[in-house]
């Protein structure tokens, strides 16, 4: 079943309420689907930089991103 999530911020500087969001919506299993897996990817772990206590999640995301721009080449 696809479920459609999106995070708009309230201001600037929720950065961890984006990785909250990110989290809540994910979880702790399964493959990210991306576009342009070494930007989003850079993203990730320029978020882990910024929010230590966010990095473990951040970090094992990146390990589970897919990107789909492989196949379609």
């Amino acid at each position: 079943r696809l479920e459609h999530h999106e995070f708009l911020a309230p201001g600037h500087g929720d950065e961890a309420h984006l990785a909250e969001a990110l989290r809540a919506a994910i979880g702790e299993s399964g493959t990210a689907l991306a576009w342009n897996e070494s930007f989003e990817k850079g993203c990730n772990r320029r978020l882990a930089r910024l929010l230590p206590a966010h990095a473990p999640f951040l970090e094992d995301l990146n390990e589970r991103t897919v990107d789909l721009m492989v196949p379609f080449k």
